[in-house]
């Protein structure tokens, strides 16, 4: 998700990937359809809009390790609601405005707000309050059944965050890092802009 607003093409190019799964859910994107995004990032990928497409690159990259992170489910939807449902509401309504004025969407907005119509749409029905467990607890079964049935045991880790660096890097065959803290980044992230403007600056 970090990385989708400092590359210019990532937006468009994750936004026609989610068209073709509300297009065809049932077919299995490849290799051939995410190398153009992830050519720059060998060491792996994480978070939205990639999570999305777990099934999907784990068929494609035969043989890549698998990371499953636990979470409590009551925590990730809190995290979605301030994130990427009050993100998506507010930029919705701007937009709206902007073409209510008749102002003219430039090609990257248009690109970022199909990716993130094209969450909520694929995801939860673009109703996430009513949608969202279903799709998390469906989500977390599938995972864990593809890697299971497409990796061999030392291939997938279900890593707690809370464990740290230790089975981490581990798993992925690195030097765990000497006082470094396990980065929390995100942690109690807010992405309202209405909220933002009501906080106190320290």
């Amino acid at each position: 998700m970090k990385e989708v607003p400092q590359n210019r093409t990532h937006a468009s190019m994750w936004a026609d990937l989610l068209q073709k799964k509300i297009n065809h859910p049932d077919e299995l994107l490849t290799a051939k359809d995410f190398d153009p995004i992830l050519v720059n990032f060998p060491g792996g990928v994480s978070d939205f809009p990639a999570a999305i497409f777990g099934i999907d690159l784990i068929h494609a990259y035969p043989s890549a390790k698998v990371l499953i992170t636990e979470r409590d489910e009551d925590s990730w939807v809190e995290s979605v609601m301030r994130t990427l449902v009050v993100g998506h509401k507010e930029a919705e309504h701007d937009r709206e405005e902007r073409l209510r004025k008749g102002e003219v969407e430039d090609e990257l907005a248009e690109d970022r707000y199909r990716l993130r119509k094209g969450y909520h749409v694929y995801c939860w029905n673009d109703d996430f309050p009513k949608n969202g467990r279903a799709y998390w607890r469906k989500y977390q079964k599938d995972i864990r059944v593809a890697a299971k049935a497409q990796r061999d045991d030392q291939d997938v880790l279900v890593f707690d965050l809370k464990d740290g660096w230790a089975p981490l890097c581990k798993f992925i065959g690195k030097t765990a890092p000497a006082g470094v803290p396990f980065p929390h980044e995100g942690k109690g992230h807010n992405w309202s802009r209405k909220m933002l403007a009501s906080e106190p600056s320290d």
